[in-house]
């Protein structure tokens, strides 16, 4: 306003005559009267534009105005109506009265009449609503007309019966209801165990073992993420399910008759004795799954015709299936928990006091607990576990698992005698158990309603024999099943589980120590006796371990049992330490027991020296050192590790005579350099076959054996990386160093063994060649052309040593023992002729003769031409010349032989004349030399 008066006084000032001049006023007349012109058009423009809606206003005004005005008509004509009501009321007031009452009488007899209706008629709308599973309709029914007939009609005696009838039916209902729900939890939840129950029935036939290292992942892969029950955010997210008996989906119709179920008790206000009855009930509804599906197994196993040694894998499938049952049940219970907070909250009753996650696995573990300690034989185990390990005491139900009161003496553990599981009597009512079960799961699809053979003939049934070692074969699948056990209620405790503890508990004081007994006494029975550790192993072990020598007994039973060890380890890993540790002593013992019949054979002195050379010199570690590094023991190594890759080996075949004779070039003058200038003595070798028999086979046996050890060390040594090459193996390095070293003493007694057959062999040679050479006289006439009675015991030692050698080592270890003996034995009697005094041409006959004997037999034993022995036998008929056409032979075909001996033919030669001329002899060796000389 302020600035439209200012406005309005500047335009009065503008337009007076006392301001500006005459033209400017009109100016601003011109101007003003411009603006009132187009103010008067704007407006007009307006008015035109809202002419329709101020028309509509004024129409609707007028309308409102007249019902309006209309209304007011009325309620005054109402109003005087209404006045002439109460008039005429006030004069019959009485009558009215009268006829009210007996108004209000009338609705109430109608009311009580539809009650009495409803009433007669409940029975058979709850016999529909029970027939239909419509537990909540049901129950609310009952409710409804109990209470109605607890109230007004209460007085009504026609209706006695009918009272009675429903609180008795409401009774029921609540028992009905219990049993359903015990069938959502243990039965409906059962659909991933049938499933697999099927499958194992398909796989019962076959005659491979379940892959046991496999059974942690199979377990991770079937495990349900279980839920917590405590506080928190709940684990079951129910918001969007109907409590309503229609309209769920299919997929949730388990949740949702659990639901109903639930809310039926809190209509009945019987929560907490629902929940008590389920938390006491727990422990036998476990115990009945175990029963069923034991009997499942075992009627599938009987159909499929499973042989007594795949029971073990019956009690597998068993767990197995248990262990998925418990999974589906641990859910329910879970759901149910669930359902009951959210029920008991709706309906305002949060008093109920619930059961929790850790006591339905403390009732699984005891349940899986009871049923190892049958599978297992804890009673008639040598060391009981005389305790039940104890479960989270967090409801009543722990009152079961509690610890005894002190000063209560414990009732021994009977120890069962005879098991009635196949009698005669246990048969039948499994066959008829069998045939009802058939029956109504033909009739119902479920035969989860019918009682088990344990309660009804009260016999336990078993898919496979009580024993010990079962725990072998469920081992890795319990020890997955706790670590989900522990994952589960890992809120509650940070201890193991009471399942792992009872399973720990019985490995290390009951398996272990059966382990070692059972070792011991294997070992013990091998061994015991004077000739035990002598004896063979018999034709039918040979077959059945594939082997193709004969073995010490003592050696296969240790084998054995490294085996059960080795298996042993693979089914317990963390008990990987202790299974070695009783390898090592069980192997430590043998290795003992060998040491000691080997040096019992050698023929040991009570200061531990041995009589014989050859036990001697294997046994020095010098010479052992320079055996193992000639060329022969080189060759024997490489043909062993070809023949261990399968590798075909044609070396031998392709070297030439120059290289073998080398080979055996050093160690035959090795053996000639410490034997050839002594008689031996028979004291200082092994004449008696048997024992060389005993060597051999014990030799065999020891390198077999330290070929199995091998295999269990590559298999839990660690590799580069530091850990073993299976990574559940957990060894100490202190253990598997001595268990390494164990293995190299095996190695080293083996080697030991064959050295000394080795040089044993040559040793005989040495012994019969020299009195053959040195002590027979090879100036004889035409009658004595025989050979010599030394070589014939030589041959007949030998031929004998390869009957035995052949049979008892391979082929290779034979061939080391018996190659180089005809080198030997052409070098034994080419230096022979530096002690023979004289040898006429009969005497050089019978060399000759020796030295074919020899061959021949040799040759058979090698099946190779000995040429060694031809290049003796050409030594000696060198003898048939005098020393000049010895010296011309040289000349014309070269040396042949060394220098040392020719001239020890040229000595001989010279000796053998009738005169003796010593000037000659040492021309004809000066010019030896210098012929050999000029030709070298």
């Amino acid at each position: 306003m302020g600035s439209e008066s200012a406005l309005l006084i500047s335009l009065i000032r503008n337009l007076s005559k006392e301001s500006g001049t005459e033209q400017q006023r009109d100016r601003v007349k011109t101007e003003l009267t411009e603006s009132f012109e187009n103010v008067d058009e704007k407006l007009e423009m307006i008015v035109e534009g809202h002419y329709e809606k101020l028309k509509g206003t004024i129409h609707a005004f007028t309308s409102i105005a007249g019902r309006v005005t209309e209304s007011q008509g009325r309620v005054k004509a109402l109003k005087r109506s209404l006045l002439d009501c109460k008039t005429l009321l006030k004069c019959r007031r009485d009558e009215l009265k009268k006829l009210w009452m007996e108004g209000v009488e009338c609705k109430e007899i109608l009311k009580l009449m539809d009650r009495i209706d409803e009433a007669k008629q409940a029975p058979a709308k709850l016999k529909q609503f029970m027939a239909a599973k419509r537990y909540l309709d049901a129950t609310n029914l009952l409710v409804h007309m109990v209470a109605v007939l607890r109230g007004k009609l209460s007085e009504v005696d026609a209706l006695r019966d009918l009272r009675m009838e429903m609180e008795s039916q409401k009774a029921k209902l609540y028992d009905v209801l219990l049993e359903e729900l015990h069938r959502q939890i243990y039965v409906k939840s059962s659909t991933q165990a049938k499933k697999r129950m099927k499958a194992s029935q398909e796989n019962l036939t076959s005659s491979s073992p379940l892959p046991v290292r496999k059974l942690s992942a199979l377990a991770a892969q079937k495990g349900l993420t279980h839920r917590r029950m405590g506080s928190g955010p709940s684990a079951l997210d129910t918001s969007d399910l109907q409590l309503g008996e229609n309209g769920h989906r299919d997929g949730e119709e388990s949740t949702h008759s659990m639901l109903m179920i639930i809310e039926c008790f809190a209509v009945l206000k019987k929560m907490p004795d629902a929940v008590q009855e389920i938390a006491v009930k727990m422990r036998v509804d476990m115990n009945g799954i175990v029963d069923r599906l034991s009997e499942q197994v075992a009627d599938s196993s009987q159909r499929a015709g499973v042989l007594a040694a795949h029971q073990p894998r019956l009690l597998l499938e068993l767990l197995q299936l248990c262990f998925d049952k418990f999974r589906a049940v641990a859910a329910a219970h879970s759901l149910a928990v669930s359902s009951f907070r959210r029920i008991s909250q709706k309906y305002g009753q949060g008093n109920v006091k619930l059961y929790g996650e850790a006591d339905v696995w403390a009732a699984i573990q005891y349940s899986i607990q009871l049923m190892l300690s049958d599978y297992l034989d804890v009673q008639n185990a040598s060391h009981s576990i005389h305790r039940l390990s104890s479960f989270t005491d967090t409801t009543d139900l722990s009152s079961f698992f509690a610890p005894k009161r002190k000063g209560v003496t414990a009732r021994p553990h009977k120890r069962v005698l005879f098991r009635f599981e196949s009698s005669s009597y246990a048969l039948s009512v499994r066959s008829y158990m069998r045939e009802q079960r058939e029956q109504r799961q033909q009739e119902t699809g479920s035969e989860e309603d019918l009682p088990s053979l344990a309660r009804v003939a009260s016999t336990p049934l078993y898919v496979c024999k009580p024993d010990t070692t079962n725990i072998t074969v469920v081992f890795t699948a319990l020890m997955s099943f706790t670590q989900e056990v522990e994952t589960a209620v890992s809120s509650h405790s940070s201890q193991h589980c009471a399942l792992r503890n009872f399973i720990e508990d019985y490995v290390q004081l009951n398996f272990l120590g059966y382990v070692r007994d059972d070792l011991n006494d294997q070992l013990e029975a091998a061994i015991k006796g004077p000739d035990a550790q002598k004896t063979l192993a018999d034709a039918a072990t040979m077959k059945g371990t594939g082997l193709q020598r004969p073995l010490l007994q003592t050696a296969v039973v240790l084998a054995q049992g490294l085996d059960h060890l080795r298996s042993l380890m693979e089914h317990l890993p963390p008990y990987a330490s202790d299974f070695l540790e009783m390898a090592r002593d069980i192997l430590l013992t043998y290795k003992d027991s060998s040491s000691l019949l080997f040096k019992a054979i050698l023929g040991a002195t009570e200061d531990g020296q041995l009589r014989t050379i050859s036990g001697m010199w294997a046994r020095d570690e010098d010479i052992r050192r320079l055996l193992m590094s000639l060329p022969s023991w080189t060759s024997l190594k490489q043909q062993q590790e070809q023949q261990q890759q399968h590798k075909q080996t044609r070396k031998e075949m392709q070297e030439d005579l120059q290289e073998i004779r080398q080979r055996h070039k050093q160690e035959c003058d090795m053996l000639t350099r410490n034997l050839g200038d002594r008689l031996l003595s028979k004291a200082a070798i092994i004449l008696d076959l048997d024992e060389l028999r005993v060597i051999a086979n014990l030799q065999e046996s020891l390198d077999w054996l330290s070929g199995r050890l091998q295999a269990v060390l590559l298999a839990i040594a660690p590799t580069d990386g530091g850990r073993s090459r299976h990574h559940q193996f957990d060894v100490s390095p202190d253990l598997l160093r001595s268990v390494q070293q164990l293995h190299g003493d095996l190695v080293a007694l083996s080697e030991t063994c064959l050295l000394t057959l080795h040089l044993e062999i040559r040793c005989h040679c040495f012994y019969f060649l020299l009195p053959a050479a040195r002590q027979s006289s090879y100036v004889c006439d035409a009658d004595s052309m025989e050979p010599d009675d030394n070589v014939v015991f030589l041959n007949r030692d030998l031929s004998t040593t390869e009957d035995v050698m052949s049979q008892a080592l391979s082929p290779v270890k034979f061939k080391y023992l018996f190659e180089g003996i005809g080198y030997l034995i052409a070098s034994v009697l080419i230096s022979s002729t530096a002690y023979l005094e004289k040898i006429n041409a009969n005497g050089i006959k019978r060399m000759c003769r020796n030295i074919f004997v020899l061959q021949q037999n040799l040759t058979n034993i090698t099946m190779s031409r000995e040429v060694d022995l031809d290049r003796a036998r050409q030594y000696f008929e060198l003898l048939f010349l005098n020393g000049e056409e010895l010296l011309t032979i040289v000349v014309e075909q070269g040396p042949q032989f060394e220098e040392v001996e020719y001239s020890h033919a040229l000595r001989l030669i010279a000796r053998s004349q009738q005169r003796f001329n010593e000037q000659k002899l040492q021309e004809r060796l000066l010019k030896l030399s210098e012929i050999l000389n000029d030709l070298l």
